[in-house]
């Protein structure tokens, strides 16, 4: 999937603050840094249910999206 940030709406996550605590509440949850947790809430928000990558760190997101690596 390919994306502009006009396909993201970040509207659900309300204001600022709310997506801030989003992202450290994910972070937090999967021990991810912040460009892996970022690809998980566009993930998220794009309605992606599988990712393929070659990112083994991804893998710790399993509980909420297939995640393929061939590492």
């Amino acid at each position: 999937v390919i994306s502009d940030p006009e396909d993201l709406d970040f509207s659900q996550f309300g204001s600022a603050s709310t997506y801030q605590e989003e992202l450290i509440d994910r972070m937090v949850r999967y021990g991810l840094d912040t460009s892996d947790t970022l690809i998980v809430m566009e993930a998220h928000l794009l309605g992606v249910n599988s990712v393929i990558t070659m990112d083994q760190d991804l893998q710790r997101t399993l509980i909420d999206i297939d995640v393929f690596t061939w590492l």
